[in-house]
């Protein structure tokens, strides 16, 4: 009986999308993520292969490139089956095809959500967007150390955000007025 090579054999695995979060930790505590499953917040975990002779690893650099470039997507994202930000948002359906295009973005498939709703970055749920709902946000990359304290301070106001309609609203202005101009 011959051997099963466990490189070339593709494996499933959970594949959880991070959305951007203040100060935008590389690593993020997993304290963290089991919060935000108990308060019902964060974007859907979806079951895709992970690994398998198609892939690439973490280490070695991507041939097809990641669609979106966003730094925010899993570590899985050169997986075939990883959604895209455009997937796990939802706001790339068509609100015309909504229950067909639906069906594509269900994370597993059993689990439904309600026609009409998207992430809304702000509250870090899915809604039906409305006129307070942010479509993509964007925080600064690092915490700096704090004034006052040794620690690092998190900036909690966002850089800019972006609109139901995909509006831009820069929000430096508040930034820059509470944490001091940036540097990057």
């Amino acid at each position: 009986m011959a051997k099963k090579d466990k490189t070339t054999s593709p494996q499933l695995g959970w594949i959880w999308p991070k959305d951007p979060r203040p100060g935008n930790p590389r690593k993020w505590p997993k304290c963290w993520r089991l919060l935000d499953v108990l308060q019902g917040k964060g974007p859907d975990i979806y079951v895709g292969v992970t690994k398998g002779p198609q892939f690439k690893s973490k280490s070695s650099p991507n041939e097809q490139g990641n669609e979106t470039n966003d730094p925010h997507s899993h570590s899985h994202s050169q997986s075939k089956t990883a959604p895209s930000r455009e997937e796990w948002t939802r706001w790339g359906i068509d609100p015309k095809n909504e229950e067909e295009e639906a069906a594509k973005y269900s994370p597993l498939p059993w689990v439904k959500r309600k026609p009409g709703e998207r992430y809304d970055f702000r509250t870090r749920t899915y809604t039906v967007p409305n006129r307070a709902t942010w479509r993509q946000v964007e925080f600064c990359n690092r915490p700096r150390k704090g004034k006052w304290y040794e620690r690092p301070e998190v900036h909690r106001v966002p850089r800019r955000y972006w609109d139901p309609n995909g509006e831009l609203y820069p929000a430096e202005n508040w930034h820059d007025n509470i944490y001091g101009p940036h540097e990057d």
